[in-house]
């Protein structure tokens, strides 16, 4: 919001006339028992004034410029310690409030704080409501020890409308709550009128503590009132009247807030447009106008709801996400909602998963067998339905949702006056939004599914993946902005189908395609998704909160001797791959009669390159040699296979009996990328991190071989203790990675501090269980033993210790790659990344251009 924004309020009420947010009071309601509602009596009640709980570097701050962004999280936290004597947790404990939500008819709903932001974001939201809420006390927060047992997605249910009354407050309280107004606050009141303040009594005879405010209160208040609050200061209170009839503007100035409670919560009331009624007009034309405008808003109130999808389904929620968090989501939607929807159908739709028979014919049918009351199935939540399928959104755009949209028919055996007299809502729209034309009606496809979009990465998933959520998302009015207006059509999947080709092509030369991707590309990306950067801003403070992160490629020498000898296991790679596509085309003309829809050689492929990928971080893993001279395949399946059977297999695990742990000594002095991991284990090994533990590090590789070996390598050469590695490889299963992790992380729980944990150091992991769906914040570095064809799982991977949490704000963290000098392959392989790292850059600046450009040719049009 710029420093000059006009702000539309509600009639009779000005800004000007709301008291300064440093006279405002923090009103705790503790509740001790886990059970109780907001409808139910509190234990405690406490008083905070807003000056309290400044931040140490506001402290000299004129009070008259005081704002919610300048109060501190932790202040208010020892404030609650001191006064209830229980330490404020966000494990132990539940703090939030309750605003009005934007959507008619929703009424107050509950939202948790657990952080300073959301605090302050709080206290913003109810400072702001205070305008057009007549407020009974102060800015409310709710306080639960111990935490409520229910899931977090009931909690709303908490939420109570203003005529709930709070009883049981303290002793102290109840004669400050006692006063005929809020104090120190200056309520805002119309003009005389005859209705006066009055106590409600309880049903026990007692006097209720919070009045009522009436409809219209009267400004006989009194002149001269006080309160004491929890520092012992007594305050004086002034109470003025205010004109109903002065301007309903606001101009913030340099020194106000720049806020936007639209942003925060979405809670500002949005215009209303009433059902017209036919006596209220002399013709027909101004009847059919006024219904269609009515009509137009109720469509756009329903697009523009969270809960737009939810309210046509009938019992199918459809997750999309990348192949590889599929898994994770069907097991978190699992331990979230089983016991609560015992009947629930959970289904992976994706690859080779397929749905039975009897589930098709649900998924096809008209409808759900139900009662004669409004079932649970329409209301907006994950648990509700009987399916719950996750899959990606290229299957579900040409797959499930060609397979499964429905059709209606819009009725055609009305008249034109016999339809317009109907009350239909349905059919009104669809007369008076699409068409005019009897002639016209027919059947319209819509979507009887709830869509919920969970890739949180959807720039690493490629423009084919992201083509299907455009086109999802694509609205008519996207024809009227500068850059959205070249997606109408399929020039997206035109794009995406390129990228794929050339993905699975590889070809070496990426230039022309890499500008075209990027240029086209990227404006789109950037107007699309809403998403908060370091640079993003609230409230006056940054929203995202991160150290920097300092990439850098780190070169290694194997030495001329090693590195022609892998050079030379590349190049007999690449000729048996060569021979290997020859057999694959003619085989498929044999079969096809040309090569019209031939598909290359996926060179991602696990099984190309392998070994001269592998040996070009250890090139010594070429002579390993099984007895009887066959080399060995170098794969974790071949590890698994040897080292079952515990002391009886024919590998056991660190000992002379395994290939890897014998020759180690030799492996690792062939290895230049190992002498450089040691550097970087060096500069970080008595340096001291945010939390003041020693730095903690991980180091991937993309092959379990590779994290074997530096695993064996940092154990048995270096010396390091082996409770301060943690290796992890995907077979060892979820649980047992879980609880490897939780070495790495201090225990919230344990009274000691953090810097006296005892945690490990350091994770060798390969990189396919560690980069997707983890955050290490307490890592200080994050290294890539080798480069890898699948840049999205190397980005993310690089990302998962630069998150919100991190402590090295001041130091900043490190990403490293790490590349043999000369080598071909990884060359090759890196040069081919390039093209993802180019559309990253320039999706943060392309969008302005493109508006810029399309403003400036209006601008010559017009002339």
């Amino acid at each position: 919001m710029s420093s000059s924004t006009k702000v539309t309020s509600r009639p009779h009420i000005t800004r000007g006339s709301l008291s300064p947010f440093n006279t405002f009071i923090i009103k705790v309601e503790v509740r001790k028992d886990p059970s109780l509602g907001l409808t139910d009596p509190a234990s405690e009640t406490h008083l905070l004034p807003v000056t309290l709980l400044l931040h140490e570097k506001y402290i000299l701050l004129p009070s008259e410029k005081i704002r919610p962004g300048h109060l501190s999280w932790s202040n208010f936290c020892n404030e609650i310690e001191r006064l209830c004597g229980f330490l404020l947790d966000a494990k132990t404990c539940e703090v939030g409030f309750k605003a009005e939500s934007r959507f008619e008819g929703l009424g107050e709903e509950y939202f948790e704080i657990s952080s300073e932001l959301t605090f302050q974001n709080a206290l913003a939201v109810l400072y702001n409501n205070w305008e057009w809420i007549a407020q009974p006390t102060a800015l409310p927060i709710h306080l639960w020890n111990p935490r409520p047992r229910e899931p977090i997605f009931r909690r709303s249910s908490r939420a109570r409308d203003n005529s709930q009354l709070s009883k049981g407050v303290s002793p102290i309280v109840l004669s400050a709550l006692k006063a005929p107004a809020p104090a120190p606050l200056q309520p805002i009141v119309e003009k005389p009128s005859e209705a006066t303040l009055e106590v409600q009594p309880l049903p026990d005879g007692n006097e209720n503590p919070c009045p009522i405010l009436p409809a219209k209160p009267t400004t006989e208040l009194p002149k001269d009132s006080s309160v004491t609050l929890v520092d012992g200061e007594s305050r004086d209170i002034e109470l003025t009247d205010v004109n109903d009839e002065e301007t309903v503007t606001e101009t913030l100035d340099d020194n106000g807030i720049e806020f936007d409670p639209g942003v925060l919560l979405k809670h500002l009331p949005t215009e209303t447009i009433p059902e017209p009624d036919r006596e209220d007009f002399e013709n027909e034309e101004d009847y059919d106008n006024a219904m269609a405008k009515y009509l137009n808003y109720l469509r756009e109130r329903e697009l523009g709801s969270q809960n737009h999808w939810l309210k046509e389904k009938l019992g199918v929620s459809v997750c999309l996400a990348p192949p590889g968090l599929q898994s994770i989501w069907l097991s978190e939607h699992s331990a979230c909602f089983r016991n609560e929807n015992m009947g629930q159908y959970i289904f992976k739709a994706h690859g080779s998963s397929s749905l039975k028979n009897e589930h098709k014919d649900f998924l096809r049918g008209t409808k759900i067998p139900q009662g004669n009351h409004e079932p649970d199935i329409y209301k907006p939540r994950l648990r509700n339905g009987q399916y719950f399928i996750v899959t990606t959104p290229e299957s579900f755009a040409n797959r499930f949702l060609s397979e499964f949209t429905h059709k209606k028919t819009w009725g055609n055996e009305k008249t034109y006056k016999e339809v317009k007299r109907k009350n239909d809502v349905q059919k009104r729209q669809n007369k008076h939004l699409e068409t005019k034309l009897q002639a016209d009606w027919g059947p319209k496809a819509y979507h009887r599914v709830a869509l919920i979009l969970l890739s949180g990465t959807p720039l690493m998933t490629g423009p084919l993946d992201i083509s299907t959520f455009v086109e999802l998302m694509r609205r008519d009015a996207w024809k009227k902005d500068p850059v959205l207006k070249n997606w109408m059509g399929t020039e997206l999947a035109a794009l995406g189908n390129q990228w794929k080709k050339w993905t699975e092509s590889r070809s070496t030369i990426v230039e022309d395609i890499s500008r075209d991707v990027n240029q086209k590309f990227s404006p789109l990306v950037e107007r699309l998704i809403i998403r908060r950067t370091t640079n993003s801003k609230l409230l006056g403070q940054k929203v995202v909160v991160v150290p920097k992160n300092m990439y850098s490629d780190v070169e290694c020498d194997n030495g001329s001797f090693w590195n022609e000898k892998v050079d030379s296991l590349g190049h007999a790679e690449a000729l048996k791959l060569e021979e290997r596509e020859k057999k694959r085309k003619n085989k498929y003309v044999q079969k096809n009669g040309s090569l019209n829809g031939y598909k290359p050689l996926d060179k991602t492929n696990d099984n190309v390159y392998y070994r001269s990928r592998l040996c070009a971080s250890f090139p010594y893993l070429m002579e390993l040699r099984y007895p009887d001279g066959s080399p060995l395949q170098l794969t974790e399946h071949e590890w698994l296979y040897n080292t079952r059977g515990g002391d009886d297999a024919k590998w056991v695990p660190e000992t002379k009996s395994d290939p890897y742990y014998a020759n180690l000594q030799r492996i690792v002095e062939s290895s230049g990328k190992l002498r450089a991991i040691k550097a970087k284990l060096k500069k970080y090994m008595k340096f001291k991190d945010g939390e003041g533990k020693l730095a903690r590090q991980i180091f991937c590789s993309y092959f379990f071989t590779g994290a074997y070996i530096m695993y064996l390598w940092m154990v048995h050469i270096l010396g390091v203790p082996k409770f301060d590695v943690i290796f992890i490889y995907k077979p060892m299963g979820p649980k047992k990675i879980d609880a490897e992790l939780a070495r790495f992380h201090v225990n919230p729980d344990n009274e000691a501090p953090a810097k006296d944990q005892k945690t490990a150091r350091y994770i060798i992991s390969t990189s396919s269980s560690f980069a997707v769906g983890l955050t290490l914040a307490e890592a200080i570095s994050v290294g890539f033993l080798e480069p890898d064809y699948h840049a999205d799982t190397v980005a993310q991977g690089f990302y998962r210790h630069c998150r919100q949490g991190n402590k090295n704000l001041e130091n900043g963290v490190e990403s490293f790659m790490f590349f043999a000098k000369d080598n071909a392959v990884e060359g090759r392989i890196r040069n081919l990344n390039e093209m993802r790292t180019l559309i990253l850059k320039a999706a943060t600046r392309k969008t302005k251009e493109a508006m810029k450009s399309a403003k400036a040719n209006e601008t010559k049009s017009t002339l």
